[in-house]
């Protein structure tokens, strides 16, 4: 009979939702709500896409992945879109429902897995985001497939994606094989909860958007404040278009 450790190794995903809901009663990082909301669409843009990469005069529907926290959402109803966050946290999207109430903005929150998209009962979407999650599911082709299952064609994909090189040369992780890669455990600072992130090889990462049916527009390297210092990109910014067919095959 496996033990606890190893059936978390199998199925990480339910220690990261309970991880998540801890990490979200703490205000820590990526779960303390945006405290203002500009008035000058131009900031909220600059915000949600310092690379300038996405048309925000493209689409009036937006799917939001894995980003709950009270950060994204209010920005993105803000600019006038309507908005469908998809996050595992009941904790993170209690965050969005409260700053967007508060702000009289308009959030409809769907407590799920990525990974069970395609099951969800809504209509396809011009436009979707993903904040970093591709570390939290063992194979990043299904989370694309996923994705893709509920975006029209032509329709654009804006995500956020951890630099598996980067995620590597991190002092004291804990390793372990996995689908596509490795997966590390990442624990919090309380010592009793932890995260399990995948490291994706690079052919998955972004080959595997190709597989699924998305044409790659452009990537830009990030480095927040908080990496200013790291020698290593932390981040990627990836915006991708779905085709009716797979053109990188």
């Amino acid at each position: 009979m496996p033990s606890k450790v190893e059936e978390i190794k199998m199925n990480p995903i339910e220690e990261n939702k309970n991880t998540w809901n801890f990490i979200a009663g703490t205000n820590g990082l990526h779960s303390t709500p945006i405290e203002s909301i500009p008035t000058d669409s131009s900031k909220i843009i600059q915000q949600l896409d310092p690379f300038n990469l996405v048309d925000f005069s493209s689409f009036d529907r937006a799917m939001l992945i894995g980003a709950g926290g009270g950060n994204f959402s209010p920005l993105y109803s803000a600019l006038g879109k309507k908005v469908t966050l998809i996050d595992i946290s009941s904790e993170q999207l209690k965050k969005d429902r409260k700053v967007c109430r508060d702000n009289k903005l308009e959030v409809d929150c769907i407590e799920s897995s990525a990974l069970d998209i395609p099951q969800l009962d809504i209509l396809p979407f011009p436009y979707a985001f993903m904040a970093v999650c591709d570390i939290y599911f063992p194979s990043v082709v299904e989370l694309y497939q996923a994705i893709a299952s509920k975006l029209l064609d032509g329709a654009y994909f804006y995500a956020h994606l951890w630099n598996p090189v980067w995620m590597q040369v991190k002092e004291n992780q804990i390793t372990f094989p996995s689908k596509e890669g490795f997966m590390q455990e990442i624990k919090e600072e309380d010592g009793l909860h932890s995260t399990y992130q995948h490291i994706h090889p690079i052919e998955f990462l972004f080959g595997g958007l190709c597989d699924v049916g998305f044409e790659i527009i452009k990537i830009k390297a990030s480095k927040s404040d908080r990496y200013k210092n790291d020698r290593i990109t932390p981040a990627y910014h990836v915006l991708a278009r779905k085709a009716s067919t797979s053109i990188c095959r």
